[in-house]
């Protein structure tokens, strides 16, 4: 780290990396970046100054501004794009939503609020970031060969998605299309962006010597009068509302009205984590917890919701401890409406079958009998109550199906999937009606009839066709089956559906690897890696497609970043020891066994493969060690007769080069006599 009083001239060594820019956030600050950024677009390269300070824009700060500033030219010049990427735009940009609907939406985005039954995967979110990534990557590709340089101010303020997005962006694209990320914040902030990556990033780190602001805070009255302008503009709008959530939330703040603060704050919280947005939420948990906790709900429904979202936070994010504690300081005995407290009951039961590490199937079970009992008791309609019912019902299938009485979950998902369907329009409840399908078909696959669950699967599909996840699923049980051709025209679906993830692209690598058509299966394996690249079984059964080819470099470094993500192991050793040894890198490939025998010393073939490299290189007694040491491991061996044979070819070869090696130095002594 060096100390500067002003920014440097951008250097070309910065390509392709992280720049971080450290110093006392302010006026100061801000005015030198902002003069820099000027600099560097005066010098030739594109430059963008964008504000990260999640509590301006929320989990997309920065990168939001940052395609919005954009759209115009992507429309110009690859207007394809928009359309490919129109989910993660409209995802990310209340503005762009404006006129841009996306394609593709699933029953999981169009359900209305009382028929939510699924949350999105947590992975989603890191979907859009990737889908962000690859429409920059293509965007510049065509259209820009200059240098970009990304001035990201407040990085260490910024939403985890926005700082992966950045981060993403460098890491697959930011060499090959010539951008730099310049990342400003606070002392500390590269260390929170190593805390952010998964994989490690090169960087340089610039200490930047500045003045911090003097608190100056503006009246009540006038944080007042900002708020009320910004709510007298919404007008119902939904969009504008968003756009202005984290304005509202630190003017009514600063006006002193914590209970306009708090109904903002969680609009804007529940608004996160129903868009799966749950690290970011997670950001707004801690004061709407604190408003929970001091009373400030208007009832029982608002409570539960609040308790509802939290919840399905922290079982995002690994922290089902928290979600317990929460349900039971802030739901258990403040909750007493029949339907909400079944509510509460069916939490608890997916907490112990599912997320807490004890999992507790008596206590699951027990909970949802509870809530079957408030539903029943309960002065729900009809229609309402059969689906409150069979959702609960549903959630016993999945206690059953783990207690391994999967009969009896079979039975439950198609009971409450009939009393929906003949209790209920045919356009209510569709989103769960595919759930209970979708439920059914997992179970039939898990107790062997792949038969039964495609012909499920395909039900559900029928119900939400714009669901990734059900083709993925389905190519994958097809892909057991041995019947290829339609694995990949299901995986082919489900890569059109979502913005891109790993899991679909391995499994289309794995289908053509299956079909012995390498190059495709190698491409395949390729973009899976680069979406996700601790993959180390990737890189093994794409090294197996390199051998197919004869790409023995390519197969020997696959094998290498298999062994350094998940350590030595001997069949990899094994293998890449192989390989070294066709290239003719004879020592290197004993290296690997030396590694590979010690970590197996038991492994008979390991011995035999060595003894062939060590005879290679003249080290003829060691070779017939490894042999003998191959027939004692495995004295049963086929080739017994013909090893033994090798044994003392190896022998009497060794004492032929000892013989010629005194003979020699016999040869080269001095005389023994007496001195003429």
């Amino acid at each position: 780290m060096r100390e500067e009083t002003s920014l440097p001239e951008f250097v070309e060594s910065w390509i392709g990396k992280v720049v971080v820019v450290e110093g006392a956030g302010g006026a100061e600050r801000t005015q030198q970046i902002l003069r820099w950024t000027q600099s560097l677009a005066a010098s030739g390269a594109r430059a963008w100054w964008l504000d990260c300070d999640f509590d301006v824009s929320g989990p997309w700060a920065g990168t939001r501004q940052f395609f919005e500033q954009m759209e115009a030219e992507i429309s110009a010049c690859a207007p394809d794009l928009l359309v490919s990427h129109d989910y993660e735009l409209a995802t990310i940009s209340p503005s762009i939503r404006r006129h841009l609907t996306p394609r593709n939406l699933n029953l999981t985005d169009l359900a209305p609020s009382s028929e939510r039954v699924r949350m999105y995967p947590a992975d989603r979110a890191v979907r859009i970031v990737h889908g962000l990534v690859d429409l920059v990557r293509d965007w510049k590709r065509r259209s820009d060969p200059s240098s970009w340089i990304l001035i990201c101010d407040k990085v260490d303020r910024g939403g985890c998605l926005a700082i992966s997005f950045f981060l993403e962006l460098v890491r697959r694209c930011g060499q090959a299309s010539g951008l730099t990320l310049v990342a400003v914040g606070e002392a500390g902030t590269g260390k929170t962006l190593r805390e952010h990556s998964p994989e490690p990033f090169e960087a340089e780190v610039i200490s930047l010597r500045t003045s911090p602001d003097q608190p100056q805070d503006g009246s009540p009255e006038s944080f007042r009068k900002r708020a009320q302008d910004l709510e007298d503009e919404i007008q119902g709008d939904s969009i504008t509302a968003e756009i202005n959530l984290h304005p509202l939330i630190g003017n009514w703040t600063g006006a002193g009205e914590a209970r306009r603060a708090a109904d903002w704050r969680m609009k804007a919280f529940a608004l996160y984590t129903y868009r799966g947005f749950y690290r970011d939420a997670l950001k707004l948990g801690g004061a709407v917890l604190e408003s929970l906790r001091a009373g400030q709900v208007r009832d029982e429904e608002e409570r539960f919701r609040i308790v509802n979202k939290l919840v399905s936070c922290y079982c995002a994010v690994d922290q089902a401890d928290q979600a317990l504690a929460v349900i039971e300081n802030e739901a258990l005995g403040k909750i007493t409406s029949p339907v909400l407290r079944s509510h509460v009951y069916y939490t608890l039961a997916m907490l112990y079958v599912r997320y807490l590490p004890d999992h507790d199937m008596r206590k699951s079970a027990e909970y949802l009998d509870l809530g079957l009992t408030d539903i029943e008791n309960s002065e729900l309609p009809q229609g309402d109550r059969c689906f409150h019912a069979g959702f609960n019902r549903n959630g016993l299938a999945l206690v059953r199906h783990r207690e391994g009485r999967s009969d009896e979950a079979i039975r439950l998902c198609r009971e409450s999937y009939e009393r929906l369907s003949t209790q209920l329009a045919t356009d209510q409840h569709r989103l769960h009606r595919s759930v209970l399908l979708y439920n059914i078909g997992q179970v039939w696959l898990a107790i062997g009839h792949p038969d039964q669950a495609i012909a499920h699967y395909s039900e559900a599909i029928a119900m939400d066709v714009n669901y990734s996840e059900y083709y993925n699923e389905r190519g994958n049980i097809l892909f057991g089956l041995g019947r290829f051709e339609e694995a990949l025209q299901d995986y082919a679906k489900a890569v059109e559906l979502s913005p891109p993830y790993p899991e679909v692209w391995s499994n289309r690598g794995q289908c053509y690897r299956a079909l012995a058509r390498w190059g495709e299966a190698i491409d395949c394996y390729g973009i899976s890696l680069d979406l996700e690249p601790r993959q180390p079984w990737i890189y093994l059964m794409r090294a197996s497609c390199h051998e197919a080819l004869d790409r023995i470099e390519e197969a020997i470094g696959d094998y290498g970043h298999a062994l350094s993500l998940q350590g030595n192991r001997p069949d990899v050793l094994a293998n890449r020891a192989c390989l070294l040894y066709q290239a003719g890198r004879v020592a290197d490939s004993v290296k690997d066994l030396d590694t590979a025998i010690a970590l197996d010393p038991a492994n008979p073939d390991l011995r035999q493969n060595r003894a062939v490299a060590l005879a290679d290189m003249g080290r003829l007694r060691e070779a017939a060690e490894d042999l003998q040491s191959y027939l004692n491991l495995q004295p049963e061996a086929s080739d017994r007769e013909e090893v033994h044979a090798r044994i003392a070819e190896l022998q009497q070869h060794e004492r032929c080069v000892s013989d010629l090696v005194t003979g020699a130095a016999v040869a080269a002594s001095p005389a023994v006599g007496t001195a003429a």
